[in-house]
């Protein structure tokens, strides 16, 4: 009896473990994801400033000619 405890217990154990690790890979690629969208919006106020200034020079240049 104490046999089929002790397999029990060392099988629950490592569905508890599986279960575990399962929820740090979902939690690992919600962190990665948020990180990107973050990333991804600081990239495009960079861009939208960029273009901001290209074409503040563009309409400087135009008008001294």
């Amino acid at each position: 009896m104490k046999q089929k405890t002790i397999a029990t217990r060392h099988l629950r154990t490592k569905i508890a473990a599986g279960y575990v690790l399962i929820l740090f890979v979902i939690f690992g690629i919600v962190y990665i994801w948020l990180n990107e969208q973050n990333r991804q919006q600081e990239l495009e106020a960079t861009t939208y400033k960029i273009r901001s200034l290209r074409k503040d020079v563009h309409e400087v240049s135009v008008l001294r000619y």
